[in-house]
C-alpha cells in the first residue's frame, strides 16, 4: 500500500499532465473559427476533468491508503494481543513502565475526521455554487 502510494500515484500524475499537453496541442491545431465555441468547451472540459482526476490522486488516494494501512495496523495489533494475552498476564511491567503508559495520550483520529467533513462540505458548496450560479457550464463541473 506503501509502495502504491510512493511509486504508482506519482506516475499516474505524470500521465496525466502528459494528456493534459496532448489535449491542448490537438486542440490548438484542430481550432478554427467554425468550431471556436464547441471546441474550446470541450477543451477545458477534457482539461478540467483530467485535473480534477490528478487533484485526487494528490490528496484523496493517499488519504485512502494511510486509513487502509490504519486499519490493518489495528486489525494486526487486536490479533497480537489476542495471542499475547497469557503471556502478558505473567510477566508483569515495572511501575515506571505503567506510570508511562498511563500519561502518554493515545492520539485519535477526530482531526482525520475533522479534515474529511471540511473538505467534503467545501467541495459540496462549490459545486451547489458554480450548478446555481453557471447553470450553462454542464453537469461535469458541478463536482469542482
Amino acid at each position: 500500500m506503501a509502495a502504491l502510494k510512493d511509486y504508482a500515484v506519482p506516475i499516474f500524475q505524470r500521465l496525466i499532465g502528459v494528456g493534459v499537453y496532448l489535449v491542448i496541442l490537438y486542440c490548438t491545431h484542430a481550432i478554427n473559427k467554425q468550431n471556436l465555441a464547441k471546441m474550446g468547451l470541450k477543451m477545458f472540459q477534457i482539461i478540467m476533468s483530467l485535473s480534477v482526476i490528478a487533484g485526487y490522486l494528490d490528496a484523496f488516494i493517499p488519504v485512502v491508503i494511510l486509513l487502509l494501512i490504519g486499519a490493518a495496523l489495528i486489525f494486526m495489533k487486536k490479533k497480537v494481543q489476542a495471542k499475547d494475552e497469557d503471556r502478558t498476564r505473567k510477566h508483569y511491567k515495572s511501575t515506571a513502565e505503567n506510570i508511562i503508559e498511563k500519561t502518554v495520550e493515545r492520539p485519535t483520529l477526530w482531526p482525520l475526521c475533522g479534515q474529511v467533513v471540511h473538505g467534503v462540505l467545501l467541495g459540496g458548496s462549490s459545486a451547489i455554487y458554480f450548478s446555481k450560479e453557471y447553470p450553462d457550464m454542464g453537469i461535469d463541473y458541478h463536482f469542482l
